[in-house]
């Protein structure tokens, strides 16, 4: 944009000239020199300007490579990166069971790929809002989990068990149905 704007400045400068009008000329001139002096230093930053991550990890995505030239709009993400070290769990909670899961609760996860290795997690997080993922209204609960680094990557799925507390077995086997029927038959 500076660069057209110069441009412009330039043939209203080589015009003032032609027309022997020196006040518009020095006009021209001095807006000449503020716009290139603005170009100059955004050059300068450019060149001094650095993308530093904010975790060591894996860039997982973000190949720009199809917009040299192009602009980017402030607070537009560039690249992700995947921690190579601190694992996070996004378990996705259906809406009928988000009231029984707390903060510190504790569970397993093991992953597809070793199903025969389970690991414990912490929950360190519930998302206040549900998203919508295959027909459903889920919530995304994050928690910590010591995952040996050598094997897992990001983006692997699992199953995970969070404990909710003791329930009665006829709790567990009904309670269920009975929401159903609350919510279909206003009981």
């Amino acid at each position: 944009r500076l660069r057209a704007e110069l441009a412009m400045l330039d043939v209203d400068l080589y015009r003032s000239l032609g027309e022997r009008s020196a006040a518009d000329a020095e006009y021209a001139r001095v807006n000449s020199q503020a716009a290139r002096a603005s170009l100059d230093l955004i050059l300068h930053k450019i060149e001094r300007a650095t993308v530093t991550a904010p975790v060591a990890g894996v860039l997982i995505e973000g190949d720009h490579s199809d917009r040299i030239s192009d602009t980017f709009t402030k607070g537009e993400p560039l690249f992700r990166i995947a921690s190579s070290t601190d694992w996070k769990l996004e378990i996705h909670v259906s809406e009928r069971d988000i009231d029984e899961i707390v903060s510190g609760a504790m569970g397993t996860f093991a992953s597809h790929s070793r199903p025969g290795d389970p690991h414990e997690f912490e929950v360190t997080q519930i998302s206040p809002m549900a998203e919508s993922k295959e027909g459903q209204n889920i919530f995304v609960v994050e928690a910590r989990c010591d995952v040996p680094a050598d094997w897992v990557r990001s983006g692997m799925e699992g199953f995970a068990s969070i404990s909710a507390g003791d329930r009665a077995p006829a709790w567990v086997a009904g309670h269920r149905l009975v929401d159903f029927l609350r919510l279909h038959l206003w009981l």
